[in-house]
């Protein structure tokens, strides 16, 4: 496709319009004055010129590092990348400080469900990105042990307690039955 523009229009001006929707590249080399006063400026459509990789999803535990590499390539010109991180499902973004390249990482991740993205831009303003979904699950005995209480009293079953963290459990259950019947006045006479 050929577009003229008139030779007083700033042929800057004529650039940025002919590449702002992303869709529309400039050709190198292709502006050209004509003997009739306008400048004929040669586009041509392109699919975006970036093939970025397919989404990924890791899940790891409370103090463990992990690096996520991106896998975007292609564009024109100068490619700069930006993380962003999201923890509520995608619906806010947050951009990752000083992570400029195509890997990140993370450490010192708190419990919880993160959504990474890459975005990779071009000098054109063409963008693709890649998102890294990171589950985090906590860690120890005290997790396991409320994770256990937490579906015992959603689903009325009894706990599957045994071994050390059961005895503490069940001690420390007994010892509040206990303090609860001297409080009341009920405790047994032996």
């Amino acid at each position: 496709m050929n577009i003229a523009f008139k030779k007083t229009m700033p042929f800057a001006l004529a650039a940025a319009i002919a590449v702002s929707g992303g869709s529309l590249a400039l050709v190198p080399g292709t502006a050209m004055a004509d003997t009739q006063g306008s400048t004929v400026l040669s586009l041509r459509a392109v699919d975006n010129p970036f093939n970025a990789g397919a989404d990924q999803r890791f899940t790891i535990n409370e103090g463990e590092e992990l690096t996520l590499s991106g896998d975007i390539t292609g564009g024109f010109g100068d490619v700069t990348y930006r993380w962003y991180v999201s923890s509520d499902g995608g619906k806010h973004w947050d951009l990752v400080e000083e992570a400029h390249g195509t890997s990140l990482d993370l450490k010192n991740m708190k419990v919880g469900e993160y959504i990474y993205r890459l975005v990779a831009s071009d000098m054109y303003s063409n963008t693709a990105h890649q998102d890294f979904y990171v589950t985090v699950k906590g860690n120890g005995i005290a997790d396991s042990v409320a994770e256990a209480v937490s579906n015992a009293v959603k689903t009325g079953d009894s706990l599957p307690i045994a071994g050390i963290a059961g005895i503490a459990v069940v001690a420390a259950g007994a010892a509040g039955v206990a303090a609860k019947k001297r409080r009341e006045g009920k405790e047994d006479a032996r």
